[in-house]
């Protein structure tokens, strides 16, 4: 078999601990892009969520103890079409993201 991929850590730089959580997510291709679901259970709500898209990525900024998410996008998409729904049932936040 293939060897497996060596991750090589990367150090945050501040000192101090970071006890953030890292969210769960998943990529899903979709028919006319991306579907991106983040997991967030300490969440009811969209508030005070902050949703940036380029073209090839997507940043999430959440309030709470949680790390912000950077998510690679393996194809253009377009930002201004992007949308974003909070599911309260399944505490998901899912990002529409089209392809250009």
């Amino acid at each position: 078999g293939a060897p497996p991929k060596r991750e090589t850590p990367r150090e945050p730089q501040q000192s101090q601990s970071d006890d953030r959580r890292v969210v769960e997510y998943k990529l899903e291709a979709i028919e006319d892009g991306h579907m991106l679901q983040i997991h967030v259970p300490e969440l009811d709500s969209m508030k005070g969520v902050d949703l940036d898209v380029t073209a090839d990525s997507a940043t999430v900024v959440f309030p709470h103890s949680l790390k912000p998410l950077q998510v690679k996008l393996p194809t253009a998409v377009i930002p201004k079409k992007v949308k974003a729904k909070f599911s309260k049932k399944t505490h998901h936040i899912n990002v529409t993201l089209p392809m250009a």
